[in-house]
């Protein structure tokens, strides 16, 4: 016999086997109720039958034995697991139930493998491995990679500040270089370098660096503890260092205008509009993790040459990993921030979030 109709049988049978009793026992309490237990027999039987047929009607013909948010399944895993019906019928329809099961199964499975997410940026502060990103990088990771030069650790996150946008990690690898943090918020129109990995490496495992000025004192909404700056900033940029000529680091790349709602909104294609986080938020937050940064020594400008070789030694790729199923929800939530990352300001997000709804907060911080 087909499993599915057994197992609808047993769905009709055992409450109709219940509701028997209950009715003879009201028949059996004498003539004043038999007019009662006579609707009871046909009304409730029926409704029952009614719904059984139904229900078998529909996972029948839709397979909803082989899906773990459907009752029947659990039922039939039970019954095929006891042998009390066979785990296979006499029919391809049953044999195609059962493996659809076991692909549910593995697919769930699978689901739950951690995998590579997303990516950004990060630099090395210290000579112990502490490294600053941007927080939106790695806050919905269940794993954090660092990848410097070949070699690739876990990187441990100490400290975030969700205001602000920061993240403070640490990893067992010993640098070659670490960048200073400037003292001095970088100036207008100075010349800055911005290095990082865009688009992951998916264009090449090199870093990338761009330069460009500081065009703006502020970031959006008069936000000060931002600047702006021309040099190109892409998904993946996130985290990285906003360098001087002096080697050192004015700012940590965070965001850019979204080109599809400045146009909406303006009808103008916008151009160089990029954001950093000032180096004096940087320096306040990882004093306030206890990070004491070495002494400045005053020089002047270095040469290109010295800034890329400093560049390629003191910054990381950093790999943020989650489940499939962790992936699925992010993207539903739309904070996967690969899916809007050159178009959502993140410190006010982050900022938002702690004290409005979520939906308000994806609005507000939508960049215009």
């Amino acid at each position: 016999m087909d499993n599915l109709l057994l197992l609808s049988l047993l769905y009709a049978g055992l409450p109709l086997l219940i509701y028997i009793a209950i009715g003879t026992f009201i028949y059996s309490r004498g003539k004043v109720y038999r007019i009662y237990s006579l609707i009871f027999f046909i009304s409730v039987p029926s409704l029952i039958l009614v719904v059984s047929i139904f229900h078998f009607t529909i996972t029948y013909f839709t397979g909803g034995y082989t899906s773990k948010e459907k009752p029947g399944y659990f039922i039939y895993k039970i019954l095929t697991e006891k042998n009390i019906i066979p785990r296979y019928g006499t029919d391809e329809k049953s044999k195609s139930y059962e493996a659809a099961v076991k692909e549910e199964e593995l697919s769930s499975e699978e689901s739950k493998k951690i995998i590579p997410a997303s990516s950004g940026t990060g630099f090395f502060v210290s000579n112990k491995g502490h490294i600053i990103t941007n927080n939106h990088v790695i806050e919905a990771c269940h794993m954090v990679k660092v990848n410097y030069q070949g070699n690739i650790k876990p990187g441990k996150v100490l400290a975030i500040d969700r205001a602000n946008d920061l993240s403070l990690l640490q990893t067992d690898i010993e640098p070659k270089d670490i960048f200073n943090i400037s003292n001095e918020d970088a100036k207008l129109l100075e010349e800055i370098y911005v290095a990082g990995y865009p688009f992951g490496k998916a264009l090449s495992s090199s870093i990338k660096v761009t330069k460009g000025v500081v065009s703006a004192l502020s970031g959006l909404d008069d936000n000060f503890s931002k600047l702006q700056i021309d040099a190109a900033l892409q998904p993946g940029n996130s985290g990285g260092p906003i360098i001087d000529n002096k080697g050192n680091v004015v700012g940590v790349a965070v965001a850019k205008l979204d080109y599809e709602k400045v146009i909406e909104a303006f009808g103008t294609i916008p151009e160089n509009t990029n954001f950093g986080i000032k180096s004096s938020v940087i320096k306040t937050f990882t004093q306030s993790n206890n990070l004491k940064s070495p002494q400045i020594k005053t020089r002047g400008a270095i040469s290109t040459d010295e800034i890329g070789e400093k560049i390629n030694n003191a910054t990381v790729y950093i790999d943020c990993w989650m489940t499939a199923e962790k992936i699925k929800k992010m993207k539903t939530r739309k904070t996967f921030f690969s899916e809007i990352g050159k178009g959502f300001d993140f410190t006010c997000y982050n900022a938002c979030k702690e004290r409005n709804d979520e939906t308000f907060c994806r609005q507000k911080c939508s960049m215009p």
